[in-house]
């Protein structure tokens, strides 16, 4: 076999196994490559070194792109539940139309019975569903169910949600102005009532993101100015606190500020009495910020193109710094910030023809892989925690946990 044919058969039979891709075709194109190299040796060296030099180019091809095939690591699979069609909420459970929902912290699956429809919440470990005159709760272990009806026909609206109660707004139909705040227990029963100034059916609400409700109810008082009402769920305490943006944090406390003087004052309320306050010669936003994050316990927000940390565990205020990335909303995952989806395998022969389906968690201070995760199902990333990520593989909900978490 001369050399040239050799070589042009072997080439065009390996990439034809890259392309395909065909193990088979490309280990035959490797062999005849090496082969056509070792005949081309010959001429300038001994034989015996042409055939070591033969082999070691036919085991380099072979060995080296079956050893480097794309696979998963860093993670390892920690619960598996069937899947469903539907949408996140909050962060925390994947919910279908029909209000059945996988807890994505447990895996565990909780259907509503005959309830349908109806705006969905989920917090307190709970899921609210506000529908046509009525509204229920049940826990996402389904250990607890209520539901609740108004006395008249009215616009129901949740505002915040912790310790078994909820506070809804409830507003009756054709009484503007007659909007009354209303503390349900865990039984489904009311605990308190009390005014809600200046609030109508049409007043947005200041809750969360994505379905998500905070562990204390804030509504801005009827005259436009500095101050924001804060009540407790339990007790339904009203307390009037200075604040100009309010930012409520998914089943959490809820952050204000206010501009007092040329400072910027941030007070952090998990109740009506503040867990510490914050005084930055920063400018202060008038508005709720749209760059902001939880991260290890401590609220990140941008102002002004800088970011400035917030502790939100010990009550101790962090200085401002460059904050580990930029995302919008709330991403409660650490330092393994992101996530790419259907990330290209490249060519490899050995990659046995399954989708190219990757997902890949980063680290977002470095850009470094923490875990990859490849199968040949379809993945959509459900929610991602610093030590784990949830995906819809196909049709299953699964929990990975990050061995380097």
């Amino acid at each position: 076999m001369a050399p040239s044919a050799g070589t042009a058969a072997g080439l065009a039979l390996a990439a034809l196994g890259i392309v395909l891709p065909n193990p088979a075709a490309y280990v035959v194109g490797s062999l005849l490559l090496a082969a056509a190299l070792g005949l081309a040796l010959r001429r300038r060296a001994p034989g015996w070194l042409a055939a070591a030099g033969a082999a070691l180019v036919a085991a380099s091809a072979v060995v080296v792109p079956a050893l480097t095939r794309p696979g998963s690591e860093g993670l390892s699979g920690d619960w598996a539940a069937p899947s469903l069609d539907g949408t996140v909420v909050a962060g925390r459970a994947l919910v279908s139309p029909d209000n059945t929902s996988v807890d994505l912290v447990t895996g565990r699956t909780v259907r509503l019975g005959s309830v349908t429809g109806g705006t969905r919440f989920v917090a307190d470990d709970r899921m609210i569903v506000v529908g046509e005159g009525r509204v229920d709760s049940v826990r996402l272990d389904a250990t607890a169910r209520w539901t609740w009806r108004p006395a008249r026909p009215s616009t129901v609206t949740p505002l915040a949600a912790a310790r078994g109660q909820t506070v809804l707004r409830v507003c009756p139909a054709g009484q503007p102005g007659s909007c009354r705040l209303l503390g349900v227990n865990g039984r489904g029963r009311q605990d308190w009532a009390t005014e809600a100034p200046g609030q109508t059916a049409d007043t947005p609400p200041l809750t969360g993101p994505g379905g998500s409700l905070p562990a204390l109810a804030a509504m801005k008082p009827p005259a436009a100015g500095d101050g924001v009402f804060l009540v407790d769920p339990v007790t339904g305490q009203r307390t009037i606190v200075p604040g100009q943006a309010v930012l409520p944090l998914p089943d959490g406390p809820v952050a204000v500020t206010h501009v007092s003087g040329a400072r910027c004052v941030t007070s952090l309320y998990p109740t009506p009495r503040p867990a510490w306050t914050r005084i930055s010669e920063e400018p202060c936003q008038t508005a709720r910020p749209q760059e902001w994050f939880v991260e290890d316990g401590q609220l990140w927000v941008q102002r002004q193109g800088r970011w400035t940390r917030l502790a939100l565990a010990d009550g101790r205020a962090g200085g401002a710094g460059a904050a580990p990335g930029s995302r919008s909303g709330l991403v409660t995952a650490g330092r393994v910030a992101s996530v790419r989806e259907d990330v290209p395998l490249g060519p490899n022969p050995f990659r046995g023809g399954e989708p190219a389906w990757a997902l890949e968690v980063t680290d977002a201070a470095s850009g470094g892989r923490v875990a990859r995760l490849v199968s040949r199902e379809r993945l959509t990333v459900l929610r991602l925690e610093r030590g784990a990520v949830v995906v819809r593989e196909g049709n299953r909900v699964v929990r990975y946990t990050l061995d380097a978490a």
